[in-house]
């Protein structure tokens, strides 16, 4: 699982100088949906992959 934090405001600490209060929103990312999308961006970049190389080469074919 993994957490993503981003500050919604921040705003300089009154009570004290030099410091910040910060609004955060977080949002939870499962490992099977990070998973999914790895997975689906590497199946891009083999297609992008398997184009580049019949473009650059007439008589390439992918291995069957």
């Amino acid at each position: 699982m993994q957490c993503i934090a981003s500050v919604r405001e921040c705003r300089a600490d009154p009570g004290h100088e030099g410091q910040f209060l910060a609004d955060l929103d977080y949002r939870v990312i499962q490992d099977a949906d990070i998973e999914l999308l790895v997975k689906a961006s590497l199946s891009v970049q083999q297609k992008q992959l398997k184009r580049r190389k019949a473009s650059q080469d007439p008589n390439w074919h992918e291995p069957s």
